[in-house]
């Protein structure tokens, strides 16, 4: 079995970039939806068309063990698309799951800041925790560690401590990648039957008509902002 504490410790500085491109993210949302709000909403509407056809799915079937598919299907294809995008998404390696990382808070940013003007119910904290916390505390970790790993995966071999060994370091950090993929599909299946079961219960007793599930962004990374949907 891989040492996910060792390969994780090692792949720190990648990990704490994602954190780092998150938050600035969030930060350019909230900067973006407080100054110009009506350019905001046009930013987020593509993704909210697509956030409504998962959340329906998820909230019309009556299986949790669907529920759970539906979720975790749309995560971690996503995941897996950004990390092997990462390294094949030439000449831009390593761009792909960066671009997914500031995009991912960028859109949470967005939400927060437009509060009641995307929907009554973003005026609530008590509903968008509800919404996000149960699974995210999870989810957001888990799309952090593969953001981090697709970058690895897409620049690791250029950098300069790698001349001289550049395939090698490309073929261990590809290792690393599926290692790591393993780990993240496991966090997001948690994530998922949380998300899909215990989430929409909780929010569904604030309101029968909330569709909590993952916000897809346009980059087809993910945010773990089920908040989103679950105010729609």
């Amino acid at each position: 079995m891989p040492d996910y504490r060792h390969i994780l410790w090692e792949g720190r500085r990648w990990v704490l970039t994602a954190v780092l491109l998150f938050v600035c993210g969030v930060a350019a949302g909230l900067i973006v939806s407080l100054t110009v709000p009506d350019e905001a909403l046009r930013i987020l509407q593509p993704a909210m068309e697509r956030l409504r056809d998962v959340g329906q799915r998820v909230a019309t079937e009556a299986s949790p063990l669907q529920r759970t598919s539906i979720i975790f299907r749309n995560n971690g294809l996503a995941v897996l698309w950004m990390m092997l995008l990462g390294l094949f998404a030439v000449p831009f390696f390593g761009l792909v799951p960066a671009v997914g990382a500031f995009g991912n808070g960028a859109m949470i940013g967005i939400v927060v800041g437009l509060g009641p003007r995307f929907s009554p119910l973003a005026a609530s904290p008590g509903t968008m925790l509800l919404a996000t916390l149960p699974h995210g505390i999870i989810e957001i970790p888990a799309l952090l560690i593969g953001t981090a790993w697709g970058m690895k995966l897409g620049l690791a071999w250029l950098l300069p401590n790698a001349s001289g060994h550049r395939m090698r370091t490309l073929g261990r950090t590809a290792l690393e990648a599926g290692q790591i993929f393993v780990l993240v599909s496991v966090l997001l299946i948690v994530a998922a039957a949380i998300e899909a079961n215990v989430t929409l219960a909780l929010v569904q007793g604030t309101r029968q008509a909330a569709l909590p599930t993952a916000l897809t962004a346009l980059s087809g990374a993910l945010t773990a902002l089920g908040a989103a949907a679950a105010i729609l």
